[in-house]
């Protein structure tokens, strides 16, 4: 009886699931979580001069951050998502351990750096990471629909 469900794909549903929550959660995602950190961390140097003042307007400077940060994080998605089959839950999780490194790594080293409260810094700056999983659950969604309405995909009329 259990060779007949594994045969026949009862079990496929469960095994794929698991090997999304897995496949976001492996060492990989935790490296490139790193890196969604440490590039826009140590690319903002940049923008301070030796006195370690910020050399262009405070405003200016967040925009930068902005589009700089959500340009680089939705290609590291795409790159987490070569290896990890694209679903909305997928990239949930992703997202989500994105966002919690992201917060921790922020509150060991650039909180005591800006002398900011924690909740200073949460309307600040942290606030702005809760796009993680927002852009990849929707690109797991949209990833997902267009990988199972693919011709390859999609059986054939009868």
């Amino acid at each position: 009886m259990w060779n007949n469900c594994r045969n026949e794909g009862h079990f496929s549903k469960h095994r794929t699931q698991n090997t999304h929550m897995t496949g976001s959660l492996s060492t990989r995602a935790v490296l490139l979580g790193l890196a969604s950190w440490a590039v826009p961390f140590f690319g903002s140097f940049v923008f301070f001069d030796s006195t370690g003042e910020l050399a262009i307007p405070l405003p200016l400077f967040k925009s930068i951050m902005v589009v700089f940060f959500g340009g680089f994080d939705t290609w590291l998605l795409t790159v987490a998502f070569r290896r990890i089959p694209p679903t909305p839950g997928a990239g949930f999780i992703l997202g989500t351990l994105w966002l919690v490194m992201n917060l921790v790594l922020d509150a060991a080293l650039l909180l005591p750096l800006s002398g900011q409260t924690f909740p200073e810094y949460f309307v600040d700056i942290g606030l702005r990471y809760f796009l993680m999983p927002i852009i990849a659950t929707c690109m797991g969604s949209v990833a997902a629909a267009a990988s199972s309405t693919r011709p390859d995909h999609v059986e054939k009329e009868k």
